[in-house]
């Protein structure tokens, strides 16, 4: 059950732009090894967008037998075991890797989502291992820089040593590894020759994004990007052109991002959505901007939700320009 969740949730992450290049990052996965081996546990740290997950599974994949992937989902629960029942366990989680006869790494993938009660529980199962010196088991934890401060403090308060909370930071690509990556995109080039987009490219998600999408729009290469909302206009306009639910598209990517922001947690049950609402499901699953797991529908990253929220403010603020 445990090896079926997190192979589940690595196959919602992208290590390829567009499924064709990719980022080496050598150095960062070297110095993230090292972390891992030396202190047992790393604490990644980066932008929205800049990979963190992509590079958690590329390690996972390459340099661990067995590997374990905690979402803040799956911690939201009252009691380790209420935890262990929801993962179908007969056993408790440290009990089963202090056993494990291989190297094994627990990946926690977007702490900066997690609950209170998914913070407690990451805690505890950290410092039991710590306890047990597990060497074989090391931890991974990835979060955005801007929660960083605060999410360091409070497992610190909840009991992880000081020495395991340093962190790694993940910086964004150079502009060469991005002429790098378009190179297999002939027709994104002129994109690198835009001043005012250079520094969004750096951002490994958007770039996705853009070599996912814009390729499918003749007006593209005509379009004049004067600034970042006119380019979340452009994309936004081809994740919902459907003529039939285009409408019910975009509406329900704006209510999932404020959802998750109002309520701190991903996604929403299913039951939740109407019948119009629930008839978009599997088209925005499709285009890889919603998930569907356990009945819980998530936007498919972060940075989605920020960019759809945004959409939210200049609908509701009619005086708004879009090149602003």
């Amino acid at each position: 059950m445990l090896l079926r969740r997190a192979y589940d949730a690595m196959a919602d992450v992208e290590t390829r732009i567009a499924n064709l290049a990719q980022l080496p990052r050598s150095d960062d996965r070297t110095s993230i090894g090292h972390r891992l081996t030396s202190a047992g546990v790393c604490i990644l740290v980066g932008e929205s967008g800049s990979g963190k997950s992509a590079l958690a599974k590329e390690i996972a994949l390459a340099d661990y037998p067995r590997s374990i992937w905690l979402t803040a989902g799956i911690l939201d629960q009252e009691s380790p075991l209420d935890f262990e029942r929801a993962l179908g366990l007969r056993h408790p989680l440290v009990d089963i890797l202090r056993s494990a006869p291989t190297r094994c790494l627990v990946v926690f993938d977007g702490v900066e989502a997690y609950s209170e009660r998914a913070l407690r529980l990451t805690a505890r199962i950290a410092t039991e291992l710590f306890a047990a010196t597990t060497v074989h088991v090391h931890l991974l934890l990835s979060l955005q820089f801007q929660a960083a401060d605060a999410r360091m403090r409070r497992l610190a308060a909840l009991g992880m040593p000081q020495a395991t909370l340093e962190i790694t930071p993940l910086g964004r690509p150079e502009p060469g590894d991005i002429d790098d990556l378009l190179s297999p995109f002939p027709d994104l080039q002129w994109l690198a020759l835009l001043p005012q987009l250079r520094p969004l490219l750096t951002n490994l998600k958007v770039l996705d994004w853009f070599a996912r999408t814009l390729p499918r729009s003749k007006a593209a290469v005509d379009q004049q990007y004067l600034g970042l909302t006119a380019v979340i206009d452009q994309l936004w306009q081809l994740w919902t052109e459907s003529p039939t639910d285009g409408l019910a598209r975009s509406d329900l990517l704006m209510k999932l991002a404020m959802a998750e922001a109002e309520t701190l947690s991903r996604g929403v049950p299913r039951t939740q959505l109407g019948h119009a609402e629930q008839q978009t499901l599997r088209g925005l699953e499709q285009s890889g901007l919603i998930r569907i797991r356990d009945d819980r529908i998530s936007l498919a990253h972060d940075l989605l939700g920020d960019w759809a929220r945004l959409r939210v403010l200049v609908a509701e603020d009619a005086t708004s320009s879009s090149t602003r």
